[in-house]
């Protein structure tokens, strides 16, 4: 139930923003579809190019959600210094 309100409640707030309704609401969907293939896919790549490093899963992983996390502060840095003049 909270997975379901949190991804209405984050498509609503991306769709109800500006004029362009649907642009808004393709950059969402695209952004989850793109974490849902990246994820799996840099695990995967983690332990085929490290198979004998166990936790290379979590290492490749871990810094992809760091990158994400660096990338999202930035963003979010950059709206709210941009909104103060």
């Amino acid at each position: 139930i909270a997975i379901g309100l949190i991804y209405y409640s984050s498509l609503y707030y991306s769709m109800d923003a500006g004029d362009s309704k649907g642009d808004h609401g393709g950059i969402h969907e695209s952004a989850i579809g793109a974490g849902i293939f990246l994820g799996p896919a840099v695990g995967a790549a983690g332990i085929a190019l490290f198979p004998s490093h166990p936790q290379s899963v979590t290492w490749s992983v871990g810094t992809l959600l760091m990158i994400g996390m660096g990338a999202v502060s930035f963003v979010a840095a950059r709206f709210v210094w941009s909104r103060k003049g």
